[in-house]
């Protein structure tokens, strides 16, 4: 009989990853079904000049939103007792990084952040609980701005309209995850639940920046009316970004996303727009993250050029 834990952990794993294949394929089947049945008005649609432009304004909106990620990180690597790297450094390694979220097993931009942060002399420990409370600052963020700016959305399910109520639950939940941590292994420092607000910022940010231009792309574009319904739509990108984060496997949450932004999209535009704007958006955050890429290759040979000089 094996009782090898790490054998039990490396099965776990792999049925997650199946499970994740299995959910990116299935997204991947309905969104198919979407084009076949939409393939006439696909065909058909033209962008309008002012739609063109809205996609353009939507990728520099999303670049700056990948810069409030990198604040968040980076105030979090601070917090962790990281002092010695310099701030344009961490926001280069955390550009330089971010593409890898289209690598497929959705966790290579984290390990590569890693790597290169190990390479600029960050500790181990710093850059492993930084990546720790991200992922639960990102998570708690996308949860209370789908509770609270969803409301509209969990009360067309009786049996959810009390999850807006759990927002300060989260949050709290949130702010002591370092106290908690310190509980579990009293080697990690505890970081005071007030100095975990600014990160929490940061990533609430990034959501109602990326909201706004999924907001901004489908009223331009014509496929959602400017409405008080048309702001649920900050609520509908956190709820498809956190599915898509969560799922194994899925890179980037490519398909899964697509997938729940056409679901939650249709009962304010129809299908077919729903579906012509959830590709639109993938297409602004692909253009958002290649845009950031880039500006981190430029800082960095900027800088490289600069010591040269010197």
């Amino acid at each position: 009989m094996n009782s090898d834990p790490s054998h039990s952990q490396t099965s776990a794993s792999r049925w997650l990853s199946i499970l994740g294949a299995l959910l990116v394929l299935l997204s991947f089947f309905y969104i198919g079904q979407q084009l076949w049945g939409y393939r006439d008005t696909l065909l058909t649609w033209r962008p309008s000049t002012p739609s063109i432009a809205a996609l353009g304004l939507g990728v520099f909106i999303y670049t700056l939103a990948n810069f409030a990620l990198s604040a968040a990180w980076i105030r979090l690597l601070r917090l962790c007792g990281e002092h010695s790297v310099k701030q344009r450094t961490l926001t280069r390694i955390y550009g330089k990084s971010q593409i890898g979220k289209y690598i497929p097993g959705n966790i290579a931009h984290i390990a590569g952040r890693h790597a290169m942060g190990r390479t600029a002399g960050v500790s181990h420990a710093h850059l492993a609980l930084a990546s720790i409370f991200e992922i639960a600052g990102l998570l708690s963020a996308a949860l209370i701005i789908t509770l609270i700016g969803g409301n509209a959305i969990t009360h067309q399910f009786d049996q959810l309209s009390w999850l807006p109520i759990t927002a300060p639950l989260i949050l709290l939940v949130y702010l002591f995850t370092p106290w908690i941590l310190h509980r579990l292994r009293p080697g990690v420092t505890p970081v005071s639940p007030a100095l975990m607000l600014k990160p929490l910022a940061y990533h609430l940010l990034f959501f109602l920046i990326s909201g706004a231009a999924l907001m901004l792309i489908g009223i331009v574009a014509g496929k959602i009316a400017l409405s008080m319904e048309s702001a649920l739509l900050l609520s509908v990108f956190a709820i498809s970004w956190s599915i898509g984060f969560i799922t194994p496997g899925a890179p980037s949450g490519i398909g899964i996303r697509e997938a729940i932004l056409i679901l939650l999209l249709t009962p304010l535009s129809g299908e077919g727009p729903a579906l012509i704007l959830a590709l639109l958006f993938r297409l602004v955050t692909i253009g958002g993250d290649i845009a950031f890429y880039i500006l981190s290759l430029l800082s960095s040979n900027t800088g490289k050029k600069s010591s040269q000089n010197a």
